[in-house]
């Protein structure tokens, strides 16, 4: 049991680097503080100025790990999750679904992530 006293500063924490690393058999994905996108072979994929998605950048890719954001969502798992051949709900590879992951204007009910948190949807 961990007391409050116990823990160090949340501006300790903050300054650290975390990586999560999860296996599914030879898969990994690891989740990393220090990264930016994904990353696949050494190749590093971030949504950018020329409005391409991630999920369009590696629509091709095929590894067995793949380093993501800590802070992820969406946009940069949905992706990670593809290029592992790690299987989930297709209705995150729907076109107006893939578009819709950095829009904040679109409408809450077709929200990717309003519709996991409120409305029970599973990523798997």
């Amino acid at each position: 049991m961990v007391r409050v006293h116990d823990r160090p500063p949340l501006t300790y924490i903050m300054d650290q680097k975390i990586t999560l690393e999860i296996s599914i058999g030879s898969k990994k994905l690891i989740f990393d503080s220090e990264l930016h996108g994904l990353v696949v072979e050494g190749m590093n994929y971030l949504a950018e100025q020329d409005g391409v998605l991630i999920y369009d950048k590696t629509k091709n890719l095929k590894s067995d790990e793949v380093r993501l954001q800590l802070s992820t969502n969406t946009s940069t798992l949905v992706p990670a999750l593809r290029i592992l051949g790690i299987s989930y709900n297709p209705y995150f590879d729907d076109r107006e679904v893939i578009e819709s992951q950095n829009d904040i204007t679109l409408s809450p009910s077709k929200n990717p992530l309003f519709l996991i948190e409120n409305r029970g949807f599973c990523l798997f």
